[in-house]
């Protein structure tokens, strides 16, 4: 685009060009300084309250960011939560990956994306849903496997849902997914508040 510019005798169509180089560069920005957030807290291990309708917001954000512009509507159905102690990184890498994968699914053609929460008492559910092209049933019980995937040749890495069901496991959670081809997705999670630290854990998929 810079290089357009620099070419371009048109006053009007070189300030049209500067305008959409600043607001890449601020999509480059903000998409940077949520990875640094992410990656620092990740990192650090450090746990905290957190209310998972700001985690869902802030993945939802982030995801749209990094990823093209599709024509997808976004359903949110939040109520109020209590919130749980984990940390903040961990949690929106569950979400960053399932909301990522709904976009796939149902890829760039119009559809709705569901986000919807609710407390059930001694746990809190999250619902994350798509109208995408589903998944076979044949493929259901391999889709958390490592280095699974479906997606073209250098599309994905397999390792996305692996690591939801691994965090999901830390958190004593249970995670669970109702799909139909051509119908689309729906991935409930389910984490129990007030957990013991050296508990059993509670997960099933």
């Amino acid at each position: 685009m810079a290089e357009i510019a620099l070419e371009e005798e048109d006053c009007s169509k070189t300030r049209g060009c500067l305008r959409d180089i600043l607001n890449c560069a601020h999509r480059i920005s903000e998409i940077v300084n949520g990875l640094r957030l992410y990656s620092r807290a990740s990192r650090d291990g450090k746990q905290t309250l957190v209310d998972l309708n700001e985690v869902l917001e802030e993945s939802l954000k982030m995801v749209r960011l990094a990823t093209k512009t599709r024509p997808t509507k976004v359903i949110k159905k939040f109520q109020p939560l209590d919130k749980m102690k984990a940390n903040w990184g961990e949690i929106q890498q569950i979400f960053n990956n399932l909301i990522t994968n709904a976009f796939q699914a149902m890829d760039g053609k119009a559809g709705d994306l569901v986000l919807a929460t609710r407390s059930l008492g001694d746990a809190v559910e999250v619902k994350v849903s798509d109208n995408g092209m589903g998944i076979p049933p044949e493929l259901l019980n391999k889709i958390f496997d490592p280095f699974f995937t479906t997606k073209n040749p250098g599309e994905g890495t397999g390792l996305g849902l692996n690591i939801v069901y691994r965090i999901v496991s830390k958190y004593e959670g249970k995670i669970d997914v109702e799909s139909r081809k051509d119908i689309g997705t729906t991935f409930t999670i389910q984490f129990p508040l007030g957990r013991k630290e050296n508990g059993q854990k509670s997960v099933g998929r």
